[in-house]
C-alpha cells in the first residue's frame, strides 16, 4: 500500500502530545510534515530524535490567536502552506477556532485536498463582538464541511451535533495521556518530605488560574474540617509565565494562599511541580478534585489530568465544566460530577469519600477501569488511516 503523505498543522509541540504523533508515525499509513505556530518553550522542547522524525516548519508565532502574529510570521505561515499543501494528501488541524486552521482550510479548497480538524471546544462562547461572531461562525462553517471531524470525547461530539455537523462525519480520537501507573516513583519519601503521616490527602494538580476554580475547593475544605481533622489538601501547581494572563493568575494565586490562611486550611502549595515526578504526588493522594469555576466564558478544553489521575486509580470529583468528564467520570462509580460552582455539593461529595473506605476502595479500582476503557492508543493511527482513504 502506498503510503499517503499528511500535512499536520499544530499550535505548537507540548511533551504530552508526543504520544499522539509517535503512535501516527510508527502505525498510520501516512509520511508526516508538521507546521509548529508557536516557537519551541525553552523548557518543553522536543528531543533532537523527535525532531529527526518529524520534518517541521515553526512559524514562530507569539500564540495561535491572531494578535499573536505579526506581519512576518503571518508571510510565513502562508509561505509554508503553500509549500507544503502540495506535498500533501490530506491536512490535519487544531483546532477549528484559532487563525491557522482557518487559513489551512481555506488552502484545503483552493488547492482540493482532504482536511481533517480536531476540535476541544464544547461550548459556544459569548461575545457582543460583531467581528468575533462573525470569524467564530466560520470556525462553525468549517466545522461541517470539513471531510472528518475529529472529537476527543462525548462533550466534543455533542458539541458538533448540536452546531449541524453530520454525525457520520464524527469520529473520535482519544485524548492520550501517559499511564502514570506504569512509570516509576521518582521520590519514595515524598510523604515525609511533606510532612504528610496518616493523613487522607485531598489533591488540586494543574495551573493555578481563576477559571480553575481552586478558591471554590478551599471553600468547601473549610465544611469538612470540623468532621475530617485528618485530611488535607495538597495543592501542586502555579502560574505559568507562558500563558497570557500571568499577571492575573499571579494575583489570583497570592489571593487563594491568603485566603488559605485565613480560613485555616490545613492546605500545602508545593508550586509547580516537574512533570517527571507528577506520579509522586498523586500516589501519595486519595481524592482528586478539579474544581473549575462557572465563570462565563470559561471552562477547560479537555483536562488531561483526569487521565492521569484515572490512571493511577484515584477517585475523582469534578465539575461539569471539564471536557473530559463526561468520558473519565462516571457518577458514583469512579466519582461524582458536580455542577460548577456547587461548594456545598463539593463538600458533601468530599465527605461521603473520606467517611467511606469501601467507596474509595470502589472507586479507586473503578477509575483505572474507566481510564483502559478510554485510553486506546490503537485508535488513533486507525481513525487517520480511514480518514485518508475515505474522507469520513
Amino acid at each position: 500500500m502506498n503510503n499517503k503523505n499528511l500535512l499536520i498543522v499544530w499550535p505548537g509541540y507540548r511533551r504530552y502530545n508526543s504520544q499522539f504523533f509517535e503512535i501516527l508515525r510508527s502505525n498510520s499509513n501516512c509520511n508526516i510534515r508538521i507546521i509548529w505556530i508557536r516557537r519551541y518553550r525553552e523548557d518543553d522542547r522536543p528531543s533532537s530524535e523527535f525532531m529527526r522524525k518529524f520534518p517541521s516548519t515553526i512559524i514562530g508565532a507569539d500564540n495561535v490567536r491572531v494578535t499573536g502574529y505579526n506581519l512576518k510570521t503571518f508571510y510565513r505561515l502562508l509561505i509554508a502552506l503553500c509549500h507544503d499543501v502540495q506535498w500533501c494528501d490530506g491536512i490535519l488541524t487544531s483546532t477549528q477556532a484559532p487563525l491557522h486552521s482557518k487559513i489551512a482550510f481555506i488552502f484545503s479548497r483552493v488547492f482540493k485536498k482532504k482536511v481533517f480538524i480536531i476540535i476541544e471546544q464544547w461550548i459556544r462562547l459569548s461575545n457582543k463582538s460583531l467581528l468575533y461572531r462573525l470569524y467564530e461562525s466560520f470556525g462553525y462553517y468549517m466545522m461541517r464541511n470539513c471531510s472528518t471531524l475529529f472529537v476527543h470525547g462525548k462533550n466534543q461530539s455533542d458539541f458538533a451535533l448540536s452546531n449541524g455537523v453530520d454525525k457520520n462525519k464524527v469520529r473520535t480520537l482519544p485524548f492520550l495521556s501517559d499511564d502514570l501507573s506504569k512509570l516509576k516513583l521518582v521520590n519514595k519519601n515524598l510523604r515525609k518530605q511533606l510532612s504528610i503521616n496518616n493523613q487522607l490527602v485531598i489533591l488540586y494538580f494543574g495551573r493555578i488560574t481563576r477559571g480553575k476554580g481552586l478558591k471554590d475547593l478551599l471553600h468547601a475544605y473549610t465544611r469538612i474540617e470540623s468532621d475530617r481533622p485528618d485530611a488535607l489538601l495538597l495543592i501542586c501547581g502555579g502560574v505559568d509565565s507562558h500563558f497570557q494572563g500571568y499577571q492575573e493568575d499571579t494575583k489570583y494565586e497570592k489571593e487563594c494562599k491568603d485566603l488559605a490562611i485565613k480560613l485555616g486550611c490545613k492546605a500545602i502549595f508545593t508550586g509547580p511541580v516537574n512533570p517527571s515526578e507528577k506520579q509522586d504526588y498523586i500516589a501519595i493522594s486519595d481524592i482528586f478534585v478539579h474544581p473549575h469555576t462557572a465563570s462565563v466564558n470559561l471552562y477547560d478544553g479537555w483536562g488531561l489530568i483526569l487521565n492521569e489521575v484515572a490512571s493511577m486509580s484515584l477517585p475523582i470529583i469534578s465539575t461539569d465544566r471539564v471536557g473530559s468528564v463526561k468520558d473519565l467520570v462516571i457518577n458514583n462509580f469512579n466519582g461524582y460530577i458536580i455542577p460548577a460552582g456547587s461548594i456545598d455539593l463539593m463538600a458533601d461529595r468530599l465527605k461521603r469519600l473520606l467517611n467511606d473506605t469501601q467507596k474509595r476502595v470502589n472507586f479507586s479500582k473503578n477509575s483505572r477501569e474507566v481510564f483502559e476503557r478510554y485510553h486506546q492508543p490503537e485508535r488513533i493511527a486507525n481513525e487517520i488511516n480511514m480518514a485518508m482513504k475515505n474522507g469520513c
